[in-house]
């Protein structure tokens, strides 16, 4: 496959998913009388975001395995990135907790919401917002360190 045939192809693709999640607007936005009607949408815009994640993975996997097995020596680098983001999300993991506390929430409420919702959901939750803020503060700091180095470098 050629430069051109994945340039296209992920052009494609990012057109459809573009596509499908207008689709989504415009059916959450004419079904706002109908709260049901609203939840079905929504889960849509988490199917396709699922679908999004999930080519995206499987392509950036591929194409990594490809480039590493054409160039190993400079896969050396990618294979930190990938250890270094496993070590995030496993350090995210442990500080997530199984309980929702919402600020503004009764306490009755809350017991509703962590009964609505199951332990590992709750935990998942809280370890994708944990990385989240992490990979958040690990941008910043490597984009000041990045700055900084120049600066004194120069």
């Amino acid at each position: 496959m050629n430069n051109k045939t994945i340039k296209y192809a992920s052009l494609g693709l990012g057109g459809l998913v573009g596509l499908i999640g207008i689709v989504l607007v415009m059916v959450a936005l004419s079904n706002t009388d109908n709260p049901d009607g609203l939840g079905g949408a929504l889960d849509g815009f988490f199917y396709v975001i699922y679908a999004a994640f999930i080519t995206c993975a499987g392509l950036a996997i591929l194409f990594g395995v490809l480039q590493a097995a054409s160039a190993p020596k400079k896969a050396i680098g990618a294979v930190a990135g990938i250890v270094a983001l496993i070590i995030v999300f496993a350090i995210s993991y442990g500080m997530a907790g199984d309980e929702v506390n919402w600020i503004g929430k009764s306490a009755e409420e809350i017991r509703q919401i962590n009964e609505k919702y199951s332990s590992g959901v709750r935990t998942f939750s809280g370890a994708a917002i944990n990385a989240t803020f992490i990979l958040l503060i690990l941008a910043i700091v490597s984009v000041f360190g990045m700055e900084a180095y120049r600066k004194i470098k120069k």
